[in-house]
């Protein structure tokens, strides 16, 4: 009720009349949806990332998918797990600026990122200077 009124709440797809949005919700996740047959969501089980508590008996809950919906397969190594595993990780336990040399290669890295676009990066690099002071820093 809002200001007196009588709220009611209508299905978008069969125009039937629900006191709540959760009643809609539930028409349209049951098993006599008024979906179309051909966009009709499937049910599946719940990713284990989504459910609520972490019992070992297997869980009985589902969860609704529509077809154009995402849905979560597994979970993969993030970036941190991917250093880790790295052939090069113990460049890194000595280096802190690795990849780069030093802290000055660092920054002269992140100057180039904030100041210019890929393509003006791409040229500096493959200037004959960049080349020339490159190769005499490292037989150094």
């Amino acid at each position: 009720m809002i200001n007196g009124h009588t709220c009611t709440r209508f299905c978008p797809n069969c125009s039937k009349e629900f006191p709540t949005i959760e009643a809609i919700t539930l028409h349209l996740n049951s098993q006599s949806t008024c979906w179309p047959h051909e966009e009709r969501p499937h049910q599946f089980p719940v990713p284990p990332g989504l459910r609520g508590s972490q019992s070992s008996k297997p869980s009985t809950t589902t969860g609704y998918c529509h077809p154009h919906s995402g849905y979560v397969f597994g979970v993969g190594k993030n970036l941190f797990d991917r250093l880790q595993d790295n052939q090069y990780n113990y460049r890194r336990e000595i280096n802190m600026y690795y990849p780069f040399h030093d802290e000055g290669e660092w920054e002269l890295a992140k100057f180039l990122v904030e100041n210019l676009t890929q393509a003006q990066i791409d040229k500096f690099l493959k200037s004959k200077w960049v080349g020339e002071t490159l190769s005499a820093a490292r037989q150094a």
